[in-house]
Order: structure tokens, then sequence, then C-alpha cells
């Protein structure tokens, strides 16, 4: 994802960089950073695709409920929606701390690679 794609699909949908910053338990700061040019891991841009994917079927459920306004709107409707969104985001805050555990797994691994070079360097 290129910062430009991810400036127009932040703005596509409607969303501050601290809203979106949010959603991905991040900073404005990073957001920013991303749109101007910095890398974006492929793990964030995983997590940045999922966010922006639930945000659409969100949006697409509520407009087509618009489209049919003769339904009758309950708070059993209404609970079921808030449910889905927070069924959502908690599914989107598991994802997030799988790609943690995972880059923390990797950090761990080339933290030993390095030590090991380290070693190697040391007794030369």
């Amino acid at each position: 994802m290129t910062s430009e794609e991810l400036r127009k699909k932040r703005s596509e949908a409607n969303l501050t960089q601290k809203e979106l910053a949010d959603l991905l338990h991040s900073s404005r700061k990073t957001i920013n950073s991303y749109e101007n040019g910095y890398t974006i891991p492929d793990a964030k841009v995983k997590l940045i695709n999922n966010v922006f994917n639930e945000l659409e079927e969100i949006k697409l459920e509520k407009k087509s409920k618009n489209q049919y306004p003769e339904l009758e709107v309950t708070k059993s409707n209404i609970y079921t929606e808030n449910e889905f969104n927070v069924t959502s985001l908690i599914s989107l805050q598991r994802e997030t701390i799988e790609i943690a555990k995972e880059l923390t797994e990797i950090i761990k691994t080339s933290q030993k690679q390095i030590n090991k070079l380290i070693e190697i360097i040391n007794d030369k």
C-alpha cells in the first residue's frame, strides 16, 4: 500500500488521521508519517486493509438497510447492529494481538542472530 492509497482510502472512509490511528491502536503521528512516504510495515498494511474492509461492510450494510425504509427499526435491530460492530472490533483487536505476537517472535529471533554474530566477531 502506498502513501497515496492510504490517504485516499482514509479520505473515502471520511476518517481523520486520529480516527484511523485509534482504530489501528496507533498514533496520529504514525498515520501522518505513512501518508507522507514512510514505509508501511506489511503487518500494518494487512491490519489497515482489514479495518477498511470492515468499514466498507458496515457502510454497505447500512446502505442496504436504507433501501428498505419500510422495515421497522427496533431495539433488537439496533442491538444486533451494535453487537456486529463490537464483534468486528474485537476481531480486529485479536488479529492485532496475533500480529504483535508474530512480530515479537521475529524480533526475538533477530536479536538471537545478532547476538551470535557479535559473539563470532568478538571471537576473531
